[in-house]
């Protein structure tokens, strides 16, 4: 018998294997060729993941570089990136299991133990900042591949997920509130002070 399957496949895998029914999870949508505080707060760890069909699609990841990136990004990043990992599917007697690998490494994983591999978010957005600055441009990009951001809570559950498009607009989000916040605060500062006591 002949199995097939995809990357949506081995996506929906993970979601329905390893993320708790409770837990709030964004739709995942899309491809995706680069990777608000209501969405990141409660989580105290982050992993990317890139979700592939199978061990053989990995190599289309070198696709989503430009001419001599994917090394470029490798030598840069290798040591900061113990949190990014290729998610794929296996057959194994007719069922359809989950490894996983480093991004830039060749080890396999397990998924249990690639959950507990996150990291701040800190460290996760200079990474991912400066990881996605060695892609190509979305208008040039090919590969193929699904980009996923997951926030793991302090029990070691995976409690957010979300595509790497809905992360960064989530950033973006969270920055103008932010700063409009800010605005908010500084106007009121300064009506206060300028009013005068008894009125």
């Amino acid at each position: 018998m002949e199995y097939f399957w995809w990357e949506k496949t081995v996506e929906y895998a993970f979601v329905q294997n390893h993320i708790e029914i409770e837990m709030a999870v964004a739709p995942l949508g899309g491809v995706q060729e680069k990777g608000g505080d209501a969405i990141l707060k409660n989580n105290d760890r982050w992993v990317l993941i890139e979700f592939k069909k199978d061990h053989d699609c990995i190599s289309s990841e070198m696709d989503k570089f430009a001419s001599g990136k994917y090394n470029e990004a490798k030598v840069a990043l290798e040591e900061r990136s113990q949190h990014h990992f290729l998610v794929y599917g296996v057959l194994n007697e007719g069922k359809l299991d989950l490894t996983g690998q480093l991004y830039f490494g060749t080890s396999e994983v397990n998924i249990e133990e690639l959950l507990n591999k996150g990291t701040d978010e800190e460290t996760f957005l200079s990474y991912y900042h400066d990881f996605i600055g060695y892609k190509k441009s979305k208008e040039g990009s090919s590969g193929g591949g699904l980009t996923c951001v997951v926030g793991i809570n302090s029990t070691g559950k995976a409690s957010k997920v979300m595509s790497a498009h809905e992360y960064e607009d989530t950033l973006i989000l969270k920055n103008k509130l932010n700063k409009e916040l800010a605005e908010r605060i500084r106007m009121e500062r300064r009506n206060t002070s300028t009013r005068k006591p008894g009125k």
